[in-house]
């Protein structure tokens, strides 16, 4: 009865040990099979832009049609190389290329180990355009977040289908992502004549703007021109502390620059005895959208008048007496119209009073400048 027993033990225990030894075996290879695909994750390298943009151009015409969807067969009609290559970290790469007539997308994950690409995500609709939001999806979704993108573009003069990987050229701006600032709008300029008074003449076939309260006198020099004063404040006639002149001379045939040269006057460098040219300027101008003729000239008086006009005359008060006159001769059909200003020191025993007053020449530079881009001609 014992050996019986015995003998029934033995053959139990050895299928026990049997069950154990083929169990840890399965576990073990299950284990093991479970692991394989991690530690190829784990041994995944990150591959440089030139390894994947070789690879991505060398063998182009056999990846696109292979893992691009609707992308056409090799012998069918050939779609373009990218022309944007953006990598976004984690071997990815979001690129754009054309078919015959649109711009279409995908991103692409370039697998190191295995050394060929896959198709992950793409665009082929309308709008055929990435918009910012749908390039920060693929970039959080597919690339790494914390890696700033890197694009490049597509240069070459070269014709044919014959192309390089050094053809792409790394360029700074993200062609998905708009300018984070965008300029402020150039303000209008300010238009200084807006509140000023239109002066318009039929006699001379002319118009033009002046400041308000200004003076326009018509029939100097016999009836040949216009004065323009700038009105003093108080009673009394309009002072002439400015004054501006606009002659219409007719039938000229001499070519405005000729014309102003001969009209205008010359005088020769001051000395300390005679009259002289302290300041000469001249050239072309535009006025009324023609081409017209300006000289500045600013002389001194050492002499200063011929007669005292007002006896008792302190002479030493008018000499050395600083006068500047600006003249601008515009070409209007056969006639030429000059427009002039004129201002000068004050007749005075301080020297300093003789002087015009850089301030005040600005001022009125500027004025008679605003004056001449407001005339028109009325025929």
């Amino acid at each position: 009865m014992k050996n019986s027993q015995k003998g029934f033990i033995v053959p139990v225990l050895v299928a026990i040990i049997a069950l154990l030894v083929i169990g840890g075996g399965v576990y073990i290879y299950k284990t093991k099979k479970t692991e394989t695909p991690l530690s190829n994750t784990e041994t995944q390298s990150v591959a440089t832009n030139q390894t994947i943009l070789n690879s991505l151009v060398t063998d182009w015409k056999k990846i696109a049609p292979s893992i691009i969807p609707g992308f056409p067969a090799v012998s069918q009609a050939f779609y373009g190389y990218p022309d944007i290559i953006q990598f976004i970290g984690n071997n990815r790469v979001i690129i754009s290329y054309q078919d015959d007539s649109n711009p279409l997308f995908a991103v692409l994950s370039y697998d190191t180990n295995q050394k060929q690409f896959s198709y992950l995500d793409g665009l082929r609709t309308s709008p055929f355009k990435v918009s910012e939001t749908l390039w920060n999806t693929w970039k959080n979704k597919y690339g790494e977040v914390s890696f700033t993108p890197q694009t490049y573009q597509f240069f070459s003069t070269r014709t044919g289908d014959v192309v390089y990987s050094s053809d792409w050229k790394l360029i700074t701006k993200n062609p998905f992502v708009s300018a984070t600032q965008t300029k402020p709008p150039t303000p209008s300029p300010k238009d200084e004549t807006a509140n000023w008074e239109i002066y318009r003449s039929e006699k001379y076939g002319i118009e033009f703007k002046h400041p308000a309260g200004w003076y326009i006198y018509d029939g100097i020099d016999g009836g040949s021109g216009l004065a323009i004063y700038e009105r003093k404040v108080g009673p009394g006639l309009p002072g002439v502390s400015r004054l501006m002149n606009i002659y219409r001379h007719g039938n000229e045939t001499t070519d405005v620059k000729t014309y102003a040269e001969k009209n205008t006057l010359n005088t020769p460098i001051a000395t300390d005895t005679t009259s002289g040219l302290l300041k000469k300027e001249q050239g072309y101008v535009t006025v009324a959208q023609i081409q017209s003729y300006q000289i500045y000239t600013k002389t001194i008086d050492r002499d200063g008048p011929m007669e005292c006009y007002n006896p008792p005359c302190d002479w030493s008060s008018y000499k050395n007496v600083e006068s500047l006159i600006v003249r601008t001769y515009v070409p209007h059909k056969s006639e030429i119209f000059e427009v002039s200003l004129n201002m000068g020191g004050e007749i005075s025993t301080d020297a300093q009073k003789k002087k015009i007053n850089p301030q005040e020449e600005t001022s009125y530079l500027n004025t008679y400048k605003l004056i001449l881009s407001t005339i028109k001609f009325l025929n």
